[in-house]
């Protein structure tokens, strides 16, 4: 039913903003550790999901994907980095491009010890054949789950501008780096879309989703 449709999403929506807020927010925090204020002068280091939002990658994609019935993703506005500000910029923008990943992964962690939790306390609630109808808080619990791990291995694509793409930069020993950051740079979009279009997509991010919810719940 829509109406239920609607109500589950509008439980669902703050926690993709926290989880997409707690995101950049990692980036900007970790450049800070390192030296860069950039991020964090500029407001960028907050759970406030306002100046993390991105019209397009918060707010039309993930809605038309949920309401869809399709594939939920989105981005956030990239955190601003001055790699000038590294002591190191080549190993601390591999810090800081992998601090985002991480971060869904810790909540991700979270979220399956409380549905856990759950599970010890009112383990009727997780029978399959309950559908979480008259449970939709906890439903909305299990999809952020399954979001950050999405948005973890989503992001580990090494593709710019994802931030696998920084991360395997700063792991390729050089001249290898630049050689694949000048490709990348250059057809990173088009990468994405092959990827997307030939269900490559599917294999990089669902598979190793459903792989690790496997182990964690």
């Amino acid at each position: 039913m829509l109406t239920e449709k609607l109500i589950n999403f509008l439980l669902f929506f703050p926690g993709f903003l926290f989880s997409l807020s707690f995101h950049e927010s990692a980036h900007g925090l970790i450049a800070s550790k390192l030296g860069d204020n950039t991020a964090k002068r500029m407001g960028r280091v907050t759970l406030n999901p306002l100046p993390h939002m991105d019209p397009i990658g918060t707010l039309l994609l993930p809605v038309f994907g949920y309401f869809a019935g399709g594939f939920i993703i989105g981005w956030g506005v990239p955190v601003p980095v001055d790699y000038r500000n590294f002591k190191n910029w080549k190993r601390d923008g591999f810090y800081v491009a992998i601090a985002g990943p991480i971060s869904n992964i810790i909540l991700a962690l979270i979220l399956a010890g409380i549905i856990h939790g759950i599970a010890l306390v009112k383990p009727g609630w997780l029978h399959p054949d309950l559908n979480y109808n008259g449970f939709t808080i906890l439903g909305a619990v299990v999809q952020i789950f399954y979001l950050n791990l999405a948005l973890a291995f989503f992001n580990l694509i090494p593709v710019h501008p994802l931030d696998g793409g920084k991360v395997l930069y700063g792991l390729l020993p050089q001249p290898f780096a630049d050689h694949f950051d000048s490709f990348v740079g250059r057809y990173g979009f088009m990468l994405l879309l092959i990827l997307m279009f030939t269900g490559a997509f599917r294999i990089l991010v669902w598979y190793p989703v459903q792989f690790v919810a496997g182990l964690l719940l």
